[in-house]
């Protein structure tokens, strides 16, 4: 699989995970979407997508489902997993870290027990748009 979008990336693990509008704010999308900083690869369906689509900018991608192999290439190439749910804990965050990615996510349930703030990733607040998107600012400076 070759993706089409230009690297570096931020990958969002999507709607499979329950993430939103509420969750990923315009104003969050739109910082990590800007140029030339860093395309966002969005991965994954579900019923918040149409909603996400019409926010986003012409530097979001959508992907929808992917399988295990290119998920994996995605995470390879990569710079970041932005991973904002709120459920308990997820796979997707270890999956990110198992290939060398920092992982943006929610300081919710099992996720800062994967995610060392500051070390393998950034943790905020949850529901906090704004806070998003200061750490994606942050990473993709």
């Amino acid at each position: 699989m070759k993706p089409t979008h230009t690297l570096p990336a931020l990958l969002l693990s999507l709607v499979l995970h329950g993430i939103g509008p509420r969750l990923l704010s315009a104003e969050a999308l739109a910082s990590a979407s800007q140029p030339p900083k860093a395309d966002l690869v969005i991965v994954g369906t579900g019923t918040e997508e149409a909603k996400l689509r019409a926010m986003a900018g012409p530097t979001v991608e959508f992907l929808g489902w992917r399988d295990d192999a290119e998920t994996a290439e995605l995470y390879a190439r990569c710079r970041a997993l932005i991973f904002p749910t709120l459920e308990d804990f997820g796979i997707t965050p270890l999956e990110a870290m198992a290939a060398a990615r920092p992982v943006v996510g929610s300081r919710v349930g099992g996720i800062p027990e994967m995610v060392v703030d500051g070390v393998t990733g950034t943790l905020v607040p949850p529901r906090d748009a704004p806070a998003l998107a200061t750490a994606l600012e942050a990473l993709i400076g």
